[in-house]
């Protein structure tokens, strides 16, 4: 009794079928990680607010030494224009489907050198993205 083996016919279509099936998952994650990404920061306030809390540094840097703080967040100086901001989680959204596993930073002015622009403004907002130390902002 001989038995023959057909390599190309026997290890063709599961491959084929493994191909197709990745494929597949790929076109369907896609548009899912297009909706997380969306939520996030698509869902910040149309426009800025002003919050309290911030209208004085040392009390606002005190606030911030008593927590652990992840490594954006703090007191920020932009030293060519003389503007103190603060970068904090924000704990103050509504927390979508998919925005629980997200963190999200708010960026508040402390101290602005424009005087149009009040302590307590929100002036954007931060995630995380995949590469360490780089974010995706909203600012108003």
């Amino acid at each position: 009794m001989t038995v023959t083996y057909n390599s190309t016919s026997d290890i063709r279509p599961p491959r084929r079928l493994l191909l197709t099936l990745l494929l597949s998952a790929l076109f369907l994650c896609a548009p899912a990680a297009k909706r997380i990404e969306k939520s996030v920061l698509e869902n910040v306030p149309g426009r800025s607010q002003v919050v309290s809390g911030y209208s004085k540094p040392d009390s606002v840097a005190d606030r911030l030494a008593q927590m652990p703080l992840h490594a954006v967040e703090g007191l920020w100086r932009f030293a060519s224009e003389g503007s103190l901001m603060a970068i904090e989680r924000n704990s103050d959204r509504a927390a979508g489907e998919y925005e629980a596993e997200t963190t999200v930073y708010r960026m508040v002015i402390v101290r602005a050198a424009d005087m149009a622009l009040r302590p307590g403004t929100v002036m954007g907002y931060l995630t995380p993205t995949a590469k360490r130390g780089v974010y995706d902002a909203r600012i108003y």
